[in-house]
């Protein structure tokens, strides 16, 4: 057998090419949760400023009596 005809060989398997697919799938759904976990902490977190904030100044209080 050649060079060549093992490398066609070789090309020409599937065993492991689902295997391929299901890694970077993953990978990619793991990076886009990591990548809008973040963004979303950072949103909560201003959010949470701001309603500290506002109930700290007193605004609640004269909006109730």
């Amino acid at each position: 057998m050649t060079i060549i005809n093992r490398i066609k060989g070789f090309l020409a398997q599937e065993d492991g090419a689902v295997t391929v697919d299901f890694i970077v799938l993953t990978s990619g759904i793991v990076v886009a949760g990591v990548f809008s976990f973040g963004g979303l902490s950072a949103v909560t977190m201003e959010l949470a400023n701001q309603t500290s904030s506002f109930l700290s100044s007193g605004a609640l209080l004269h909006l109730i009596h």
